[in-house]
């Protein structure tokens, strides 16, 4: 699969230097999607490739029900584009979203738990098809700079690290800023016109610039060349106070709905990626915290376990996982080592042998048995 990968990124970039033409026009309506030019359908058959080497390799999350809801949002802001476009849910936990020159929009499931409510996903959303109807991704495979950047990618990031570059970079292919702008426009119009609050645009921006900081993570939501966070914030609430609409819809109830059964998938893959910092940033925060239960807090106790020397504080919020969700028995496996690792004996074989009778999973017994066989010779 490695190999494959490869083989299909290098031909991906070979597009960003023989791509279509300057001349290409933006889409102006649903009936011209169909008529490309010869160099458009090539770009088009590579999106088509990435996109099942994305299905192969196991990369996308499967939720038909959320994935159908993202999908209506997506005909929301663009009625005029239903079937055009469509939306997949990756597994990645970085806070990103991108689009493919055939309009197969690309959400990480990261992005998805960072959000509290429908407008806030639906300025991405927004943004994102607007890249797509005004071809910005097919008019840059012809640029320099996106040829570097996948020149880069190719010589300095390992084979098994492409995909996750791919899918956690929104702006892979090199936007311009004037394009990024110009999506941002484009995209906040079509937020508006759809009814959403306007507001929703700077708050979340603003959320993920809150996620950067206190995560401190340097990934990148877009080329050093685009608009930075805090100017998009500045941009978007200059916009809003320009528009005429007065609409308050942000869609949290709903959209809490629908992301519930995301969240505990969303912190399990933040800590499989070692984003401690950023799962301790998502989980330190208490209105958060009600969102994931007492299962974010056995997530926060693993962050802090690979973080911090703090026992006592990784106790605590290992205990109120177990207070919160008695029934999650993987807290008290994890509890229970973390207490032998102590020599904490007695607490250790406690939650094992609890862990033991009560867990519906069979895969990691054989470790749990061998601990116990050793706290019985204690």
């Amino acid at each position: 699969m490695k190999n494959n990968w490869l083989s299909f990124i290098s031909a991906f970039g070979l597009f960003f230097i023989i791509g279509c033409s300057s001349n290409l026009k933006p889409f102006q309506n649903k009936g011209q999607v169909s008529n490309l030019s010869f160099d458009e359908k090539l770009i088009w058959h590579q999106s088509e490739e990435f996109e099942k080497e994305a299905v192969n390799g196991n990369h996308i999350y499967e939720d038909p029900a959320l994935e159908e809801y993202l999908n209506n949002i997506l005909n929301r802001l663009f009625p005029d584009y239903v079937d055009v476009m469509r939306i997949k849910i990756l597994k990645s936990p970085s806070y990103n979203a991108f689009v493919l020159p055939n309009g197969a929009i690309y959400i990480n499931l990261g992005l998805l738990a960072a959000f509290e409510n429908e407008a806030q996903i639906a300025s991405v959303i927004g943004h994102e098809g607007t890249h797509f109807i005004q071809k910005h991704g097919a008019i840059q495979y012809q640029s320099v700079q996106s040829a570097r950047a996948m020149s880069t990618l190719l010589m300095g990031i390992p084979i098994a690290g492409l995909l996750s570059v791919l899918a956690n970079t929104s702006s892979i292919y090199g936007y311009s800023r004037k394009a990024e702008l110009e999506s941002d426009h484009k995209g906040f119009e079509r937020l508006v016109k759809a009814g959403y609050a306007p507001d929703a645009a700077a708050s979340a921006m603003q959320k993920l610039l809150i996620e950067v900081k206190d995560s401190k993570t340097d990934e990148p939501f877009f080329f050093s060349s685009h608009p930075k966070l805090e100017k998009r914030i500045t941009l978007f609430n200059k916009m809003t106070k320009e528009t005429t609409s007065r609409s308050n819809f942000l869609g949290e109830k709903n959209y809490q709905q629908f992301i519930k059964n995301i969240l505990q998938d969303s912190a399990r893959l933040q800590l499989e990626f070692g984003r401690y910092n950023s799962l301790i940033s998502l989980l330190s925060n208490e209105q958060r915290q009600q969102r994931y239960g007492g299962i974010g807090y056995y997530y926060l106790a693993e962050a802090k376990r690979k973080t911090s020397a703090d026992n006592d504080e990784i106790i605590k919020f290992y205990q109120k996982a177990i207070e919160l969700s008695p029934e999650f028995t993987e807290t008290h496996k994890d509890l229970g080592l973390y207490f032998y690792k102590l020599n904490k004996y007695t607490e250790a074989k406690n939650h094992l042998t609890y862990y033991l009778k009560n867990t519906q999973s069979t895969k990691e017994l054989k470790l749990v048995e061998y601990y116990l066989n050793k706290l019985s010779k204690e």
